[in-house]
């Protein structure tokens, strides 16, 4: 494009000099540069958000504290690497305090592969860790891993058959909830605790993960965990019952006046609950595990009072009809 025009002269003053021209603004100071990191493949500097000043300060810093725990770091690796636990509680046990310790030295469980995160560079070449030390760091990692999947998955296999045994009494302690929405709490939790069992013990990797269990020497399996999930799964058909079963016995104190009243909603909460026991029975039988008897004795007792409930409904209907007749 052509340059722009030059800008006009300035009037001339009543006494023929001519007026002063006014001062150019200075022009804005320079952007401040931002820290540059190291050259990316163009072999520019990158430059670094705050965000990533940060977290480039907090690695240094953690840095420093694993180099200066160096020692104690090793020592823990290598008793981690000898331990033998007895039992599977031992090894739980056992979890717990190595999370601990690892979190307090910088070196938590969970975190990166040990031996990845313990290359670090001296100032003047080398590293603070050598290969021998990051050979044992891989193998403390690798039974420190496994443990800890083990005891997750252990410890969320027997929580949720604690919970599950204690759910009736929950929900009965709640008074905002009525009972067809307690019996609907049961049947969910009959799913919710199905799918965990099958996500541990019958995924596709539960047989590698078992086999990782073993090489690193773990006692014992994950299997009778689950077992006493399954265990568990009958206290929520027998919550469902009992719901049932005390709707039932009002019904039967009510005059017969005023049992058509309630003899539908008897029908439907003994039908929920029926939902609950006929679901279990297919699952445990899925998962070729017994049902109890006294499961199935209350089934019945289901069926025969929704027979009930029905004969009476369906009686005032007729009584009804015939009065309107």
């Amino acid at each position: 494009p052509p340059p722009p025009p030059p800008p006009p002269l300035p009037p001339a003053s009543a006494g023929g000099a001519a007026a002063p021209t006014p001062r150019t603004p200075a022009p804005p100071p320079p952007p401040s540069r931002q820290p540059a990191g190291p050259p990316d493949a163009s072999q520019r500097p990158q430059v670094l958000t705050p965000a990533e000043l940060m977290k480039r300060h907090l690695r240094k810093k953690a840095n420093l504290k694993l180099v200066e725990a160096r020692e104690d770091l090793l020592a823990a690796m290598e008793s981690l690497a000898a331990a033998q636990w007895g039992d599977v509680e031992t090894a739980l046990d056992a979890y717990d305090t190595l999370a601990r310790q690892m979190d307090d030295l910088g070196l938590p469980v969970e975190g990166e592969a040990w031996a990845e995160r313990l290359v670090i560079s001296k100032k003047g070449g080398g590293s603070h860790f050598n290969d021998e030390d990051l050979a044992l760091a891989s193998r403390a990692h690798a039974r420190a891993s496994a443990l800890y999947d083990f005891a997750i998955r252990a410890r969320q296999l027997r929580q949720r058959a604690a919970n599950v045994t204690a759910l009736s009494a929950a929900l009965e302690a709640n008074p905002s909830l009525s009972r067809d929405k307690r019996i609907a709490r049961l049947h969910e939790a009959v799913h919710a605790a199905v799918k965990l069992y099958r996500e541990t013990l019958e995924a596709g990797a539960a047989d590698a993960d078992q086999r990782r269990f073993d090489e690193a020497g773990i006692p014992g399996a994950l299997q009778p965990f689950g077992d006493q999930l399954l265990a568990a799964l009958p206290a929520l058909a027998h919550g469902a019952y009992a719901i049932a079963a005390d709707e039932l016995s009002s019904l039967r104190r009510e005059a017969p006046s005023s049992q058509r009243f309630r003899a539908s909603r008897v029908a439907t909460i003994a039908r929920q609950a029926l939902a609950v026991h006929i679901d279990l029975c297919a699952q445990l039988e899925h998962l070729k595990h017994a049902t109890p008897d006294a499961v199935s004795q209350e089934q019945a007792e289901l069926e025969n009072a929704i027979t009930e409930a029905d004969a009476l409904v369906g009686d005032h209907e007729e009584a009804e009809l015939d009065d309107t007749v």
